[in-house]
């Protein structure tokens, strides 16, 4: 199975950026909530960052979610 990274990194912002508006919150507070500074919520939701396992736990956590889910909506 080959997967296509910036398809994945795309996909997985875009999910993030999902959950994050259906939970009614803002870059700021979601990054707040996480530890995660704003600019690089924003360049994951735009597929441009990468997320580290930190990371992905911190931004499921405060999405009131679980990291296989976000991945399993991404398409991993």
């Amino acid at each position: 199975m080959s997967l296509d990274i910036e398809s994945v990194k795309k996909r997985l912002g875009e999910v993030v950026k999902e959950k994050r508006e259906l939970c009614g919150l803002s870059q700021t507070k979601l990054a707040e909530l996480s530890g995660i500074h704003r600019t690089h919520v924003a360049g994951v939701e735009s597929g441009g960052k990468n997320l580290t396992v930190e990371s992905l736990l911190r931004l499921s956590e405060s999405l009131g979610t679980l990291p296989s889910k976000l991945l399993k909506e991404s398409g991993c």
